[in-house]
């Protein structure tokens, strides 16, 4: 089976980007181990897809393309 391209793109989003006050603040204090309860996984991963809709919706696409990139080369990889 011949290789398939594959464009990768990376984007940051952080706590920075959560407008509540208390909900930034929930995050920003929880633990960094990989011990957390399965609440804090749910409400992280339900965050993460919050924060990623919110970029995706508020920004031009070409825009996105430049946070995406960040000024970078595009690249490209093989599977």
């Amino acid at each position: 089976m011949a290789p398939t391209a594959v464009d990768l793109y990376a984007i940051d989003i952080n706590f920075d980007a959560i407008f509540d006050p208390e909900e930034k603040r929930y995050f920003r204090n929880l633990p960094t181990i990989f011990a957390l309860s399965d609440e804090q996984v749910n409400r992280l991963r339900e965050m993460a897809g919050r924060l990623l809709r919110d970029l995706a919706t508020s920004v031009k696409p070409l825009e996105l393309l430049h946070i995406v990139f960040g000024g970078m080369s595009r690249r490209t990889a093989w599977i």
